[in-house]
């Protein structure tokens, strides 16, 4: 693997944090509930687990609109938190956990501020997806744990996250050790072969157990051997079945304003960041906007695959104003938590700005 320079941590300090987790350590796993998160959160756990045990290593999945809710949920249970995947706007949250806990960050969102201290060691560069940052950093302490036999995991969430250009010497070598061929046509990888497909029903599982609840089911079934996936592959074909079914809805139902549609899903499924990645594909210079209710807000997925637009300080600038929400992301694919009484005044604001 080629050496990452982080723009944001000390290399050297978050090995140390991982290298001198004991048995007598009680961690907590904090990560995001797309594929990336939960890859990452595979590699965290394999490795952490095998140090201090599972039954003192706990995994948490979180949407960015619940980082602020997050001392609530880890508490004053575990001396060493370790973050992934995560949009951390939430610079005061992470300082109280830290009065009581030594936190890792690590991530590849765009940020505000650094979060590094006495206490929070911060990793971040863009351009990696986070499954792949965890992988990277864990692969240089394979005296402690051997975590390869994840590789196509680690593969399966770069494609997912289009994060797959600098490690193409990474993705190459496990496409062929799975007897597949690593192939970028444009800005997208090839879109067939065993890890296009795997990453699919990967995905596509996911937002099964996540409309039932129980993303820890499907963590816990998520097998280590790429050749062991009957039980968690059945799921996926009852979303896709449902994908099918919304993307046909969308075209009756999208508001269009200029080079920007903007669409209210209704659907058990959260696919509405999906469904704006395969629409933004079609049509590259193109924002897609789409809102699903879920719990008393509404979130946003917004995609644009030409990068004339930052979605991002887009989104972020539009929940300006807005209390309990948030926004956040990447400058091509990005989301927002909006309450369901402000999606109009969100909407006026991205008009605005759009």
């Amino acid at each position: 693997m080629n050496k990452i320079i982080f723009e944001e941590g000390d290399e050297k300090k978050a090995l140390d944090f991982l290298r001198n987790i004991s048995a007598k350590d009680k961690v907590a796993i904090v990560t995001h509930t797309d594929l990336d998160g939960v890859s990452a959160g595979k590699v965290i756990f394999q490795f952490v687990s095998s140090i201090a045990s599972k039954e003192n290593t706990e995994i948490f999945f979180i949407d960015y609109s619940e980082m602020e809710l997050i001392t609530e949920k880890v508490g004053n249970d575990f001396n060493k938190i370790i973050f992934s995947d995560l949009n951390i706007d939430y610079p005061n949250e992470i300082k109280k956990i830290s009065d009581n806990s030594e936190i890792l960050i690590i991530d590849h969102h765009i940020f505000d501020e650094s979060l590094n201290s006495d206490k929070v060691i911060f990793m971040n560069v863009k351009g990696y997806c986070a499954s792949y940052l965890c992988y990277y950093l864990v692969s240089q302490l394979k005296e402690i744990k051997d975590i390869s036999g994840l590789d196509w995991l680690v593969a399966c969430a770069s494609v997912a996250d289009f994060q797959f250009f600098n490690n193409q010497e990474f993705m190459k070598e496990v496409y062929e050790k799975y007897g597949d061929k690593f192939e970028v046509v444009g800005d997208f990888v090839r879109k067939n072969g065993k890890i296009y497909e795997l990453e699919n029903n990967l995905s596509y599982s996911i937002i099964y157990f996540k409309a039932k609840k129980n993303l820890y089911d499907f963590f816990d079934i998520l097998p280590e051997d790429i050749n062991n996936f009957g039980e968690v592959l059945k799921y996926s074909n009852i979303v896709k079945e449902e994908i099918e079914n919304q993307m046909e809805k969308f075209e009756n139902e999208k508001e269009n304003f200029g080079d920007w549609y903007f669409w209210k899903i209704n659907t058990a499924f959260s696919v509405g960041g999906m469904i704006a990645t395969f629409l933004s594909l079609k049509e590259i210079n193109k924002t897609f906007i789409i809102t699903r209710e879920e719990e008393g807000h509404f979130k946003v997925g917004a995609r644009r695959q030409d990068g004339k637009v930052n979605l991002s300080d887009i989104l972020k600038k539009a929940v300006e104003g807005i209390e309990n929400s948030n926004a956040g992301g990447h400058a091509k694919a990005s989301g927002a938590t909006v309450p369901v009484r402000d999606i109009d005044l969100f909407k006026e604001n991205l008009k605005k700005l759009l």
